[in-house]
């Protein structure tokens, strides 16, 4: 009953075939939804992310150019954030004039694209 409902929420009534949530898995292979618990673990690491280096950076030019530890911190930091970039070329939208969950990756990255790097 467990994956009868997710299946329902995924795909329509319970009463689906099996293969409902599997076909529709293949076929979305990759995307993120916006809804999932481990986006939302993922978006406040991010948070926390932006936190730590608004606090080491201006430490780093400041005081210790060269000290391994923030080196490391910056590093990881901005590899974060570039896998972020990659994440959000893949992560699933709500269409505002339809109410559907858009998971196309074209339309995903058009949009991405669009609302961030275009005016």
């Amino acid at each position: 009953s467990g994956a009868g409902s997710f299946r329902a929420k995924i795909k329509g009534p319970a009463e689906a075939a099996p293969t409902t949530w599997s076909k529709w898995a293949r076929s979305k292979k990759w995307i993120v939804s916006h809804e999932s618990v481990g986006y939302k673990i993922w978006w406040s690491y991010t948070l926390l992310c932006v936190f730590a280096t608004l606090v080491t950076l201006p430490l780093q030019i400041a005081f210790f150019p060269n000290s391994p530890s923030l080196n490391a911190t910056s590093w990881l930091m901005d590899s974060s954030f570039a896998l972020d970039l990659l994440i959000n070329f893949r992560l699933s939208f709500r269409d505002p004039e339809t109410d559907e969950i858009v998971t196309a990756p074209r339309m995903i990255a058009w949009r991405y694209l669009k609302g961030l790097f275009l005016p």
